[in-house]
């Protein structure tokens, strides 16, 4: 195939799908919208959507999920307003469109309204426009897109999405991604789209990880593209380092950024005027795409190959009898998480996030619930970390729930010695390699799992903190450890027969 190129804008990154087999469907999609929206894609801009639309021989996409950074302004809304209008207007397709503001979801809510309305054979296509309470959808013959503003409930109450638009990325977080994202499972052809500007320092954990991604070559399934002003050079551990320019202020600069000023729809007088607006820093990371530094997180190198992370997903197993229940918080306690770790019916021990929210405060009431609808055998945490100081609850109420137990169905209280929580990091990276373990691809835990570095202690190693919350995947680790003890052949469902919500 031959992808869009442009002979006078480089990217900075570009990573194309390898199971892509046609762009026929791509340069339909262009040709149909820009007829009638009056409107002519730059190169960059169809090198995007030949991404997105790309097919395999199946004619599935190549890329289920894709990533398109690029500075504000530059028409990230046209690029992906191309596959969506086709959804709707061609193809068929069921659309979330989220996005981290309220007026950034009603914008692209109105744009495809007035593009519907335009033309009097798209008005006949046209079933319903509804908006009301902060809900706004449109209804067509053949699909279905709805505007959401990203929340911890974003993707409640819709089912079987086709398309996941995640606008904004740079604010994208785990939590609203669990609810949005698990609304593509049941699609046979899900595609999720990020698009956004330049990473935030302490708010981009997601979107560092697509583009370290994009990067490192990992398609798998995956496309990237990416236009700053950044260069790229390799450390003497083979990790990229990302180079900002000495001087942004230089308008030779900007014409490797800001893809819109070849075609006139952006002026250098006008990046002038945000210049003196923002000052150099701010007009670095919006108008050129230049990211700030990732944090503690992404700045080291992961102990988990995300390659061997995908091969333990497990989506479709259920765990078998008893769990492990296991919690964590931050040092402030202004995060926690609350985690299970079971067998499946083959005795594969299956990691799942039940919450991960802000304070402590709900621990307590997630807690007991899960001990009301589950046989849970144990309670785990790292003692030496910032969840000794829930110890004092966790004995309170265990204590009172084992009183209404028989003495083999108690629950037990395992916190891990400095010893064994080393023992558990290096023993949970093990299982990955080996396979042995099984999660929900669940973005909380995964994002974690393929970018937390380690932090030498002593003659081991912990997963390092001091990057910030890292909670999904220290109850991964600690749960795990424990249910290594879980008997191998439970008949009952815990989840199936006995109804806990994975909040």
């Amino acid at each position: 195939m031959r992808w869009q190129r442009s002979a006078n804008l480089r990217p900075l990154l570009l990573l194309c799908p390898l199971a892509g087999a046609s762009l026929d469907e791509a340069h339909a999609a262009i040709e149909v919208w820009e007829f009638y929206s009056g409107k002519t894609l730059d190169d960059d801009q169809k090198l995007a959507v030949e991404l997105m639309m790309c097919e395999t021989v199946d004619r599935l996409w190549a890329a289920p999920t894709t990533g398109r950074a690029k500075a504000r302004q530059c028409g990230k809304g046209d690029e992906i307003e191309v596959p969506e209008f086709w959804d709707l207007t061609r193809r068929g397709g069921f659309i979330l469109h989220t996005a981290h503001e309220d007026p950034t979801a009603k914008s692209a809510h109105e744009r495809m309204d007035a593009l519907l309305d335009s033309h009097r054979d798209l008005r006949n296509l046209v079933k319903q426009v509804r908006v009301s309470n902060g809900t706004r959808s449109i209804e067509t013959k053949l699909g279905e897109a709805h505007y959401r503003t990203r929340t911890n409930d974003t993707g409640r109450g819709l089912d079987d999405i086709s398309r996941l638009v995640v606008d904004e990325a740079q604010h994208a977080r785990e939590e609203q991604l669990a609810s949005a994202s698990n609304t593509v499972l049941a699609n046979p052809n899900p595609q999720i789209n990020f698009l956004g500007s330049a990473g935030i320092k302490g708010k981009s954990a997601i979107w560092w990880n697509l583009r370290l991604q994009g990067w490192r070559g990992e398609n798998d399934g995956f496309a990237y593209l990416e236009h700053s002003a950044e260069k790229i050079e390799v450390d003497e551990d083979g990790e990229p380092v990302f180079i900002a320019p000495e001087d942004v202020t230089n308008p030779k600069v900007w014409l490797t950024a800001v893809t819109a000023l070849k075609s006139g729809r952006i002026t250098v007088a006008k990046l002038q005027q945000q210049l003196r607006i923002n000052g150099p820093d701010v007009f670095a990371r919006e108008n050129l795409c230049i990211w700030d530094p990732p944090t503690g997180l992404l700045s080291g190198k992961a102990k988990i190959d995300p390659h061997e992370w995908r091969k333990c997903a497990d989506l479709g197993s259920k765990i078998m009898g008893r769990i492990v229940v296991a919690v964590d918080t931050t040092y402030d306690l202004d995060r926690s998480t609350l985690g299970v770790v079971g067998r499946n019916a083959s005795g594969r021990r299956i990691v799942e996030i039940v919450q991960h929210d802000d304070g402590s405060h709900w621990l307590e009431v997630a807690l007991l619930d899960v001990f009301e609808r589950n046989q849970v055998t144990a309670v785990t945490w790292d003692a030496s970390g910032p969840a000794k100081a829930l110890r004092p609850m966790l004995e309170r109420i265990v204590a009172e729930h084992n009183k209404h137990l028989p003495d083999d169905r108690k629950i037990k209280l395992e916190p891990l010695t400095m010893g064994r929580y080393q023992a558990s990091c290096a023993a949970f990276v093990a299982d990955v390699t080996a396979v042995t373990i099984g999660h929900r691809s669940d973005t909380r835990l995964t994002n974690l799992a393929v970018s937390v570095p380690a932090r030498k202690v002593g003659e081991g190693w912990v997963w390092d903190r001091r990057g910030g919350d890292i909670g999904p995947l220290v109850v991964a680790t600690c749960a795990a450890s424990v249910a290594e003890g879980l008997p191998m052949n439970e008949r009952r469902s815990a989840y199936e027969d006995s109804g806990l919500t994975v909040v």
